[in-house]
């Protein structure tokens, strides 16, 4: 399979985008709409995240370490939707949460 990367002003970009999608021969269709959703929903949830653990912070908290933590979660979170790697069942991460604090 081959592939045409075409790019666009945004002016123009829906009008493109439906007539690529009556494309009767076009297998498959990649825009960089969901690279910009998940962009601006990491920035604005880090942002609402590290709001709400700035209040719970102690003095001896590292707020560079916390921060780190939060954005390597987002980037594991975004890699498991798109299936670059492999995530676990929910109750095995609550189970290996409980077992860090024991």
């Amino acid at each position: 399979m081959r592939y045409v990367t075409i790019y666009t002003e945004n002016s123009h970009y829906e009008e493109l985008l439906q007539v690529a999608q009556n494309f009767k021969y076009a297998e498959k269709i990649e825009t960089d709409e969901q690279d910009l959703a998940e962009n601006m929903l990491d920035e604005l949830a880090i942002e609402e995240l590290m709001k709400d653990i700035e209040n719970d912070l102690d003095e001896n908290d590292d707020k560079e370490e916390i921060l780190a933590n939060v954005r390597e979660g987002f980037e594991e979170m975004i890699l498991i939707q798109q299936g670059k790697l492999k995530g676990i069942p929910w109750e095995d991460f609550m189970k290996e949460l409980k077992e860090d604090k024991l």
